[in-house]
């Protein structure tokens, strides 16, 4: 075995050593696995599932919802965008849906929401980063139906649920339970401090004997008193802001309003009632006005009362389902409420009109699709109302909502022109159903032969679809007629996921069976091939843009994602992705990454040309993102998840350095770059870093030190060197260009992403030690060892001095680089120049390149001009 150490000579080693360190440091080792939040441009929200509780901060500016989907959301109110969302795990398996909603509480702050769940624990999260600050788990046995802070913001009371029937008291600044009281075995339905917080409120359910509200004292925890007869059900119960009334919401079997005197308990009159229960009461700030929330009633499901002459003023009017909670704002002009189908709205307060809904989808977003030409993401979730959903990709603004399909949208597709959309739905209206974008008009329904469509895919030229589902077959459909084309008959279920190759002239699929993925032949339904490896059902397959490679991921007991080569469909990579299964996969346009999501509720980022992990997004991630796609241009990343919320981020750039592993013809796009070095008919940019330089062929015309957007195709020149065919060069100021100090040893740099033969990645030079740098504006110093013999010189090599060690079976042995003819250093190239004599020293500022001779590639310093060449102040 061969070991290759780097080593100097003994004069100017420090410095020699210096600059190899130097080197390693600005160039670094590669992108890092990062967790967190991806780059959200905007979110558009939902809860899959009812909301039964709201909350609005201190200043009114931000509110909170809770629902049945186990997250916590927070929402900027002045315009309604989805701000955070936290997941609160729940594990109650007991029926009734609020027995493991969350329920939510701002701290008196503002600084902090306390959330509660069916998982028994109480979370406290930071508002400002979404940072989860403490769990308290060890006090509670049962769901966490209500939570209220003390004014002061130090004791946090919560409920449990329909079979505990606890209210414990916590000391907030380190979670410690401070005390409980033991309320009736069926559970606490709410729990309130009166405004001085000397007293407290529990409302709970039925008990045979037992009142359904209790006030109790919070400093030495003594029961003072009960409101109403036995065997009221309670489902809500507060103080006004005086702390002189309680008002209380009846359950399912009352359902009646009633105001109570604290000072003695007295009933000081009863409003009017809902049908199936009250589910909130909410006074207002000044305590003039009591807002009502519950079933579908004659009178509406929210209800505003005077409450000094106990007057019902006004209701809700427009989108109001059956309610779950409401909270008034700060200054009482307006109402929040949640609903039992995932609907938060804002209400203009007395007259009830509708100001603003807040939420989107209101059920599993399950299909995404974005327009060829990037302006237009298409979402279809659950739900039985608008679950396809047309949004502006630059804003987030909604272009249009409509109902699809009866029973909910299981998946999307659209066509590659952007002007239609197809998509699949469930149970008896499971049908193919294609739509025109711009109107949102239904051109055909396409019946398909099994219930629940599960996947959909267009041609690359549009003229046709398919589609699988749970059966044993794979549709193929003529778009313009709607003719059913071909039926691919499989011995398993494969419809879990179907894709067109780039051109068209394959279809692959996978799903459920004998964990495989087939591959046909469009044109006449042939099967091509068969891919085993994976050890569990597929659910998802994606070709990449140029057609070289097929992803597929594997379900629940497999966790990983395979590459495969489709020239010989050979076992690329596997990689190890995510837990409990990954639920998609899809290629960036310039085939570079991949995006992948999973059950465990990550989204990760791939580096496709060595299956390296980039990124992991844990946050914005919901409890699954079910898609996942990249946008047209590779700027942005769209996607769905369960929480019923759609997302776009912004795509993390490759640095320029890692946008190289990329093979010849592939996309790249690049920002943030600096331009090097200009020359006649291409010119070189790098990075701000200096991690990363490349040659630009482009006929537009730069400036030495322009800052430039960069798009174009990968390919190599004959010289071995890298470079980008531009298609797109956008100028957008100016920036600083410093050359990186190296040794010569370090000229050029080894082999990046590059194996023999291979048209991807960037070949080392031959003798070169440490992280490639062909690209880059570099600086290096030496004694010149030869000159150009032609009549018209245009080159000279310089030699510092350094060198590296061959360790082996025999001696160790010095080699310092050479040019082919054998002459030490480094060649750098000055056509048209001065040039320094043979024996000078001098220092050379150039871009970092290569020359081939045979299969070698040899270092070489390109320089930009006579100021390029300085020599030692000795010989001046």
């Amino acid at each position: 075995m061969t070991n290759f150490v780097c080593t100097t000579s003994r004069r100017g080693s420090y410095g020699r050593l210096l600059a190899c360190l130097l080197l390693l440091i600005a160039c670094g080792a590669g992108p890092a696995a990062a967790q967190g939040r991806p780059d959200i441009l905007w979110m558009a929200g939902g809860h899959a599932g009812g909301i039964g509780s709201v909350a609005f901060s201190p200043d009114g500016q931000l509110a909170a919802s809770g629902g049945a989907d186990s997250t916590a959301k927070i929402w900027r109110v002045s315009d309604g965008a989805l701000v955070r969302t936290l997941v609160h795990h729940y594990g109650s398996i007991y029926p009734p849906l609020d027995s493991y909603a969350v329920t939510v509480a701002f701290t008196p702050d503002g600084q902090m929401l306390a959330t509660g769940g069916g998982d028994r624990q109480v979370r406290l999260w930071r508002i400002s980063d979404g940072k989860l600050v403490r769990i308290m788990h060890d006090l509670y046995n049962d769901s966490i139906a209500s939570l209220s802070f003390s004014p002061d913001g130090q004791t946090l009371a919560s409920g449990g649920g329909y079979y505990g029937g606890t209210v414990y008291l916590s000391r907030v600044s380190d979670g410690a339970r401070l005390a409980s009281l033991t309320r009736m075995p069926t559970g606490v339905t709410s729990v309130a401090f009166s405004p001085d917080g000397q007293k407290l409120l529990v409302a709970g359910g039925e008990f045979v004997g037992q009142p359904g509200v209790e006030i109790w004292s919070v400093s030495d925890r003594v029961l003072l008193r009960t409101l109403g007869g036995p065997n009221e059900y309670v489902h809500s119960a507060v103080f006004s802001p005086d702390g002189q009334t309680v008002a209380t919401g009846g359950g399912y079997d009352d359902g009646m309003v009633k105001l109570w005197r604290v000072t003695d308990g007295s009933l000081l009159g009863t409003l009017g009632h809902m049908d199936q229960g009250v589910s909130s009461v909410a006074f207002s700030p000044d305590g003039k006005t009591l807002a009502v929330a519950g079933s579908d009633c004659p009178r509406g499901p929210i209800q505003f009362w005077r409450v000094s002459d106990q007057t019902l003023v006004g209701t809700a009017t427009g989108d109001t389902k059956q309610v779950g909670d409401v909270c008034f704002s700060g200054d009482g002009q307006t109402l929040l409420s949640g609903d039992w189908e995932g609907g938060l709205c804002i209400w203009n307060v007395p007259e009830g009109a509708l100001s603003r809904r807040l939420t989107g989808h209101i059920g599993e977003v399950r299909g995404i699709a974005l327009s060829p030409d990037g302006q237009v993401l298409a979402s279809g979730g659950y739900g039985s109302e608008n679950n396809l959903r047309l949004w502006r990709v630059s804003d987030g603004a909604l272009l249009r909502a409509f109902t699809a399909n009866r029973y909910g949208v299981r998946c999307i597709a659209c066509s590659p022109d952007g002007q239609t959309l197809v998509s699949g739905g469930y149970a008896s209206d499971s049908n193919l159903k294609i739509w025109r974008v711009s109107d949102g008009t239904l051109l055909r329904t396409l019946v398909a032969s099994e219930e629940n469509v599960l996947s959909l895919a267009f041609s690359p030229d549009g003229q046709l679809l398919a589609n699988g589902n749970l059966s044993r077959t794979i549709e193929i459909w003529r778009v313009a007629d709607g003719v059913h084309e071909r039926t691919v008959t499989t011995p398993y279920a494969t419809g879990w996921a179907v894709a067109f190759s780039p051109d068209g002239r394959m279809l692959a699929a996978a799903g459920l069976g004998d964990k495989s993925i087939r591959v046909w032949r469009v044109e006449d339904g042939a099967l091509v091939r068969t891919l085993t490896g994976h050890t569990d059902y597929l659910t998802c397959v994606s070709f990449s843009a140029d057609g070289m490679i097929l992803a597929s991921g594997g379900g629940r007991h497999d966790d990983t994602i395979k590459l495969w080569r489709v020239s010989d469909w050979s076992l690329q990579r596997t990689l190890t992705a995510h837990r409990l299964g990954v639920i998609s996969v899809s290629f960036s346009p310039d085939g570079q990454l991949l995006v992948s999501s999973g059950t465990d509720g990550t989204l990760k980022l791939w580096r496709v040309a060595d299956g390296a992990l980039l990124e992991t997004y844990d946050q914005e991630t919901g409890t699954a993102v079910n898609a996942a796609a990249f946008s047209s241009d590779g700027r942005f990343i769209a996607y769905g998840r369960d929480d019923a919320t759609v997302v776009v981020a912004r795509t993390p750039r490759l640095p320029l350095r890692d946008a190289k592993f990329g093979a010849d013809g592939a996309t790249v796009l690049v920002e943030d770059l600096v331009v090097s070095a200009v020359f006649d008919g291409f010119f070189y940019a790098q990075d701000l870093m200096r991690t990363g330089g490349i040659r630009v062929v482009s006929p537009i015309a730069v400036d030495l030190g322009a800052s430039l957007r960069l798009a174009g195709k990968l390919a190599t020149t004959a010289d071995g060197e890298r470079c980008v065919e531009a298609t797109q060069v956008q100028v957008a100021g100016s920036g600083t260009v410093r050359p990186l100090v190296i040794s010569g040893r370090s000229v050029g740099g080894e082999s990046s992403g590059w194996t023999a033969g291979g048209s991807a990645g960037q070949q080392g030079v031959t003798g070169s030690f440490g992280l490639n740098n062909i690209g880059l504006l570099v600086s290096t110093a030496g004694k010149v060892t030869a000159l150009d013999p032609s009549s018209d010189p245009s080159w000279f090599t310089l030699w510092d001095s350094s060198g590296f060690t061959i360790l082996d079976d025999s001696q160790p042995k010095f080699v310092p680089p050479a040019d082919p003819d054998s002459h030490p250093g480094v060649r750098v190239w000055a056509p048209g120049l001065a040039l320094p004599a043979v024996g000078s020293f001098v220092t050379v500022t150039g871009i970092s390149s290569c020359y081939r001779a045979g299969e070698e590639l040899y270092p070489l310093v390109r320089v930009r001009g006579q100021q390029d060449i300085a020599l030692a102040q000795n010989q001046q």
